[in-house]
C-alpha cells in the first residue's frame, strides 16, 4: 500500500511506533480548526486510508452544526469517481460563496 508507506515515512514511523505524532496530525482530534466548509468522499473498502476516522470527524463536524457533506460507499474503495467529485466541489463552492457574502 503506498499511501500507507508514504504516511509512514512522512510522520516517522508506524501509528503503534509514533502514536503521538499520528495524533498531532489528525483533524479528528482538532475539529474546531476546520472553520470551512468540508466536503468528504469514502469508501468503505479502502486499504490505503480506511474510512473510519474520517467519518467520526464528519460526525463531530454535523453535531457543531458545520458545513459538512459526507459522501460514503461501502463498497468503494480509495478512488473517487466523477459524479462524487463533482457534488464535493459544488458543496464546496456554494458554501464558500454563501460565507464570503
Amino acid at each position: 500500500v503506498a499511501a500507507g508507506a508514504a504516511i509512514q515515512a512522512s510522520f516517522g514511523g508506524t501509528k503503534a511506533e509514533v502514536p503521538e505524532e499520528y495524533r498531532r496530525r489528525s483533524a479528528e482530534f482538532f475539529p474546531e480548526k476546520l472553520t470551512m466548509p468540508l466536503a468528504c468522499t469514502t469508501g468503505g473498502q479502502d486499504s490505503a486510508v480506511p474510512p473510519e476516522s474520517v467519518l467520526r470527524l464528519v460526525d463531530l463536524l454535523k453535531k457543531s452544526d458545520r458545513h459538512v457533506l459526507s459522501l460514503h460507499h461501502d463498497d468503494g474503495g480509495h478512488s473517487t469517481n466523477y459524479a462524487d467529485t463533482c457534488a464535493a466541489m459544488e458543496f464546496i463552492v456554494g458554501h464558500a460563496e454563501k460565507e464570503s457574502r
